[in-house]
């Protein structure tokens, strides 16, 4: 397995989180709250004082961003990941139950294929079960 390099992974976050942040024109104070979090927080995650949170803050984050979990971290080059905005932006973030739905699909997205034949055997044995 490579090693993992935690100084790495934070400083390409964090420069990375800052160039995606300015590239879409967001404020700190705008993506702090569309992810949920304090704008304190925020601050000390861009800017590196902070490393050791939890994982669904990152993931909040590039869900904001439109932009991959992977990329953020360092661990691709490709800043988007495969879906189609276009499928994504049909759902009302504002409304709870197409919020999730978005979720959902944003997070099928991240899988790769034998995870995401995986997924669907698992879903398909579940509707049988309802």
């Amino acid at each position: 397995m490579e090693s993992f390099d935690q100084n790495y992974v934070k400083d390409t976050f964090t420069k990375r989180l800052k160039e995606i942040r300015k590239e879409k024109g967001f404020s700190k104070e705008w993506v702090a709250e569309k992810a949920q979090i304090s704008l304190d927080d925020y601050i000390q995650i861009e800017s590196g004082n902070i490393f050791n949170y939890d994982i669904s803050i990152v993931i909040r984050i590039a869900y904001v961003l439109d932009i991959e979990v992977n990329y953020l971290l360092g661990w691709s080059d490709e800043k988007r990941v495969s879906y189609q905005n276009e499928l994504l932006n049909k759902y009302d973030i504002n409304n709870p139950t197409e919020r999730v739905q978005r979720e959902i699909l944003h997070l099928l997205s991240l899988f790769n294929e034998d995870e995401l034949n995986k997924v669907k055997s698992e879903l398909n044995s579940f509707l049988k079960v309802q």
